[in-house]
Formats: structure tokens, C-alpha cells, sequence
């Protein structure tokens, strides 16, 4: 019984643990107008159909361990952009960061 009784509260403290490491920083996205200003409602879609929309500072933040360390195409469509559906391909890892620039 002594290993047991060593075993299970070191599991249970690992378990806060868990999320942190395999989740780890998100990859986000900045999107601007020509100006500078950050543009809402930006529809970015992956590769691999994953839909997310900017919030209303122009980011959203990727999670997903599906697009992590590696090349992802993004198509972007935006209703008030003249540049209309565009896209480009980008390396995403944990913690990085990318600005891009539409039309407006």
C-alpha cells in the first residue's frame, strides 16, 4: 500500500498543471486598416476550416494545437474591405504574433 498512498497525491497536484503546459500561449492575429486602426468583425478562416472573427481591437488568438508549428493559410474576408477576400500564409507557434494590413 505505501506506493499507492505516494502515487495518488502526486497525481493530484499535477493535474492543476495539466491545461498550462499543453495549451501554452496563443498565436495571435492583428488586423489594420492602411492607418494603423485596428478593424472588428474580420472573418479569418485556417487552412483546416477553423472560423474566427477580430474582436473589436483587431486580434483574435489562436489555440488550437492543430495549427501550432507549422505554415497555415488564412483566407480573409472582410464586408467593408476593397481589397474583398484575400489571404495569406503565416508560421504559427505558441506566443507568436502577426499584423496584417487590409483596405479599407
Amino acid at each position: 500500500m505505501k506506493p499507492l498512498t505516494f502515487i495518488l497525491p502526486a497525481v493530484f497536484l499535477l493535474i492543476p498543471l495539466a491545461p498550462s503546459i499543453s495549451v501554452g500561449e496563443p498565436f495571435q492575429v492583428t488586423i489594420v486598416d492602411q492607418a494603423g486602426r485596428p478593424v472588428p468583425h474580420v472573418r479569418l478562416t485556417t487552412d483546416n476550416g477553423i472560423v474566427c472573427y477580430t474582436r473589436q481591437d483587431g486580434t483574435v488568438n489562436w489555440t488550437e494545437s492543430s495549427l501550432m508549428n507549422r505554415d497555415v493559410y488564412f483566407k480573409i474576408d472582410s464586408l467593408d474591405s476593397r481589397s474583398g477576400k484575400s489571404g495569406t500564409t503565416l508560421r504559427v507557434t505558441h506566443g507568436g504574433r502577426s499584423q496584417l494590413t487590409i483596405l479599407r
